[in-house]
């Protein structure tokens, strides 16, 4: 049987009894400092009372940098599924910047209210955790914040079979002819799916963090159903350097490239909408170059009327570009004008 394999993410979990993972969850053990449990710098403590026992964690933010509270993990079986819980608040006054919790390798950002309050995602263990640890921390914060009560445990995923006896995971989807997978990252199973069959990546929040040679499978197969096109939308919520090449295959080892996502973005971050008629304009330019120079930019051409104007929305649409991003998007355009050349090859 033939699926369609992409390098492209979601669930429902049914918890079993499961030991939990983390050591001295409730942070009532030990003599000066919680056991098991290290500060990583700035200012914390072993605070009390907490949520349900006489000890908490607690820690301090000066607004400027990041802390936490660690402790290692065990060794995880890849692709292995987890519910982490805790319990938490922040103290009167606490403000800016966010609470960071969870496995170092799959990070969730919070905000947390000024009372006690129970927060809980699933997550799923990248191909190799060999020195991973818990946090529960905070980056930016003014103030402080209070944790008790984690909890990191084996969770068993479950699907929905379809009267036609089709397994489907969350953000899967039969209408007609057409199968449909859109992802859900920062819902509660965060970088969990059915279709996830390999990740090298790390996850933090809503995003997968790309490093150099990480990499993740799908495999979107509904059932015997064959597939006979597809159509694939990947979103760069925040973009640093390289390039993310996105391949296809039917059968593993036959992949094929399907695009890449570079530094092309900078103009969509800067301009919005409004990119679309500097798109149009560059493929109009593009003609003008191969008519009056050299003919090899019609095929630029040509690509830029086949991938068309339109850019798929970041993730958060609504925050707007800081000063210093801006600035480093008019340096990018700077670097292209000062290195654009209309022949860049003679002789042909």
């Amino acid at each position: 049987m033939r699926c369609l394999l992409l390098l492209l993410a979601l669930f429902g979990c049914l918890a079993v009894h499961a030991q939990n993972l983390l050591p001295n969850p409730s942070f009532d053990e030990g003599a000066d400092q919680p056991a098991s449990w290290t500060l990583s710098a700035g200012a914390g403590k072993w605070d009390a009372p907490g949520h349900t026992g006489p000890h908490c964690l607690a820690i301090t933010g000066d607004g400027k940098g990041s802390n936490y509270w660690s402790a290692p993990l065990p060794e995880l079986p890849a692709l292995g599924v987890y519910r982490m819980s805790f319990w938490a608040r922040s103290l009167p006054g606490a403000s800016g910047g966010c609470f960071v919790t969870g496995p170092n390798f799959c990070n969730r950002d919070y905000s947390f209210s000024d009372q006690w309050r129970r927060y809980s995602s699933v997550l799923c263990a990248p191909a190799k955790t060999t020195g991973a640890i818990c946090r529960f921390g905070q980056w930016t914060v003014t103030g402080t914040g209070q944790y008790d009560d984690g909890e990191l445990r084996p969770v068993m995923p479950v699907h929905t079979d379809t009267s036609d006896g089709i397994t489907l995971g969350e953000g899967e989807e039969i209408n007609g002819t057409v199968y449909a997978f859109h992802t859900n990252y920062a819902g509660p199973g965060s970088n969990y799916c059915r279709a996830l069959v390999s990740a090298t990546a790390s996850f933090n929040s809503s995003r997968w963090c790309f490093g150099p040679g990480t990499e993740l499978i799908y495999k979107l197969q509904a059932g015997n159903l064959g597939q006979t096109a597809a159509r694939i939308g990947v979103n760069v919520g925040w973009y640093a350097s390289g390039t993310c090449l996105v391949e296809a295959a039917r059968e593993p080892g036959q992949w094929q490239p399907v695009g890449q996502l570079d530094g092309g973005h900078i103009a969509y971050a800067i301009l919005g909408e409004k990119s679309k008629k500097l798109a149009i304009g560059c493929f109009i330019a593009l003609i003008i170059l191969g008519l009056t120079g050299w003919s090899g930019w019609f095929v630029w051409a040509g690509l830029l009327y086949v991938m068309g104007w339109q850019h798929p929305p970041p993730l958060n649409p609504a925050v707007p570009l800081d000063t210093k991003r801006k600035w480093l998007g008019v340096l990018a355009l700077i670097l292209f004008v000062v290195t654009f050349t209309p022949t860049p090859f003679s002789g042909f």
